[in-house]
């Protein structure tokens, strides 16, 4: 009698970790099925690559579990059953100005998890965490509470390297998620669909949002922080169709839809993408080369931390906000 193999679990393991999802990608690929991806951290020509093989990391959404072992599907499984799979459908949509309160629902689904999940953000939560640790030793060395520091390093504390556990940004998620609902409730939103010869890109950090009382160059991303809030938020549907929100709109709106325009004013076009391009994190893409000197412009500067710390009546602040800059090379967290 021929024994049976005993079934792997390992081997139904997702590995593979889309931080932006191949069916997103998908509505940004050219003729031949793929995108164009642009490395900003490499320069040069992009390169035409199949969206199932770009944009993920290893194990980049694992959980530990109380066993002591790693769950590495959870959280790829929820992301594919309650975002991906309804996406060409909203997409579809969009794209026919057919969007119902479902249609809606799953929209705002993906702009909400491409704001949480992503390596900009993620990233972010891990710098803000490093630092707070840096402040926190700084603290307790001028209250004398730590050995004294070598002469010629009393400001030692302010400079190592803090490594941060990549699963802490995974528990920022939900207060992420939460922000950008608060953002979202607060717009009115029209689809807009590009008539003109120039795609729209997108990126690694597809979401963006600004105050638009500030000029071009005094603009902080996702800092909207003046009364009463006004915001604009704009997210790439696909390379022919993006989803605007608006402060303003949201008096008209109603209980209706998106509404609905066209864009034939190749500078309108410009404008949305090169605000794309300045939030790209470390990858743009684009069904073709027409925005590559757009996308080189912006490729060394971020969405990225500014924190310090403030001394204060009473103790000490922990001050932080997000600014363009260049993006920070963070320490490899190692676990046992």
């Amino acid at each position: 009698m021929k024994k049976q193999a005993t079934p792997n679990p390992r081997e139904n393991e997702k590995k593979r970790h889309h931080f932006i999802p191949i069916t997103y990608l998908e509505g940004f690929t050219n003729h031949q099925g793929r995108v164009e991806v642009y490395f900003a951290d490499k320069g040069g020509s992009p390169q035409p690559i199949a969206p199932a093989q770009i944009a993920f990391r290893k194990f980049y959404y694992s959980q530990p579990t109380p066993e002591g072992g790693r769950d590495n599907n959870i959280l790829e499984d929820l992301f594919s059953s309650e975002v991906e799979q309804f996406w060409p459908s909203a997409r579809e949509a969009a794209r026919k100005d057919g969007i119902d309160p479902k249609a809606w629902s799953h929209l705002y689904l993906m702009v909400a998890s491409l704001r949480a999940r992503v390596p900009a953000t993620r990233e972010l939560i891990e710098s803000a965490l490093a630092a707070q640790v840096r402040g926190i030793t700084a603290k307790l060395d001028r209250e004398g509470r730590l050995p004294p520091t070598p002469d010629g390093l009393e400001d030692i504390w302010s400079k190592i390297d803090v490594s941060i556990d990549p699963h802490q940004s995974i528990h920022a998620m939900p207060a992420i998620l939460q922000s950008t609902n608060s953002v979202i409730m607060d717009l009115g939103f029209e689809v807009l669909h590009n008539r003109t010869s120039t795609p729209f890109i997108t990126s690694d950090n597809p979401v963006c949002f600004y105050d638009p009382r500030q000029p071009n160059t005094k603009q902080l991303p996702y800092n909207l922080d003046r009364k009463p809030v006004r915001a604009e938020l704009q997210f790439p549907i696909d390379s022919w169709t993006m989803l605007r929100g608006k402060t303003a709109l949201k008096s008209h709106q109603g209980s209706q839809g998106p509404f609905s325009r066209t864009i034939t004013d190749e500078s309108v076009v410009r404008r949305f993408n090169r605000c794309t391009a300045r939030y790209a994190y470390r990858m743009s893409f684009a069904c073709d080369r027409s925005s590559d000197s757009m996308i080189a412009r912006f490729a060394d500067h971020s969405p990225v931390l500014r924190s310090d710390w403030v001394r204060v009546e009473g103790g000490d602040l922990f001050w932080m906000q997000t600014e363009f800059g260049p993006r920070p090379t963070l320490p490899k967290w190692r676990d046992n």
